[in-house]
């Protein structure tokens, strides 16, 4: 989870924990804030912007 401010981007990294298999669409609507996931499979997904952080 990458955004401006750490409690907020925290809160969201809960959020969508929670969510589940939601989560990532729900990612995708929040301006200013990107992710990366890792499944209990291993298999990982990230947000469209998040790659700009680096890899």
């Amino acid at each position: 989870m990458i955004g401006q401010r750490l409690t907020e981007a925290d809160t969201c990294a809960t959020a969508a924990f929670a969510r589940g298999d939601g989560a990532r669409e729900w990612l995708e609507s929040l301006d200013g804030y990107e992710a990366l996931a890792v499944l209990p499979d291993g298999q990982e997904w990230r947000t469209s912007g998040f790659d700009r952080y680096g890899s």
